[in-house]
């Protein structure tokens, strides 16, 4: 290979890394992300849950995760960390969601022990799965958050909805087709 081929590889190289920086770059511009904490409290019961919520879907979360800094921290020597991940939605049982349409969730760094109080008030990103999910609109209509934290969340597995020890029992063991009428009632 001559120098000149060689130089020749580089430059195009160099062209398609500065091409998918501007392309990243203009993504982030395009859709900015909010450094608002989002804090989180359980709703008082399945009703409030229900009457508040602006978007009820059953949709997929898959792994990836846009996260960044908040500029926040806590004690001791932990940081507040807010995360988006699109919502795949797979069918809507009230409300009009855009598309795409985002998950908007603080988080703690490092990851609080599971029965830590911190992550009843910051959720952070849910994983990869199918969920039943209960939502605020927050900001403009792209982005979306938890209405209760994990008391707005509920698996799905085997098409049955599952109540995490936050949910609301009324649902546990329920299909999704069951959902419509409960959420009806």
């Amino acid at each position: 290979m001559t120098v000149s081929s060689r130089l020749l590889q580089i430059s195009i190289l160099t062209g398609l890394v500065l091409v998918s920086c501007l392309s990243i770059s203009n993504e982030v511009t395009a859709q900015p992300f909010p450094t608002k904490i989002i804090v989180t409290e359980r709703n008082p019961d399945f009703r409030s849950l229900v009457a508040t919520s602006d978007l009820i879907v059953y949709a997929h979360l898959d792994v990836r995760i846009n996260k960044w800094e908040t500029g926040r921290t806590l004690p001791p020597n932990r940081r507040l960390v807010n995360s988006r991940q699109e919502i795949h939605i797979l069918n809507t049982y009230r409300g009009t969601a855009p598309s795409p349409a985002y998950l908007l969730t603080t988080g703690v760094e490092p990851l609080p022990r599971p029965d830590d109080p911190m992550n009843a008030l910051y959720t952070g990103p849910l994983a990869d799965g199918d969920y039943v999910l209960f939502l605020k609109e927050y900001g403009d209509k792209r982005y979306y958050t938890l209405n209760g934290g994990f008391s707005a969340v509920y698996p799905v597995y085997g098409g049955k909805i599952i109540a995490l020890y936050e949910g609301f029992k009324e649902l546990d063991g329920q299909s999704l087709e069951e959902l419509k009428s409960t959420i009806r009632r």
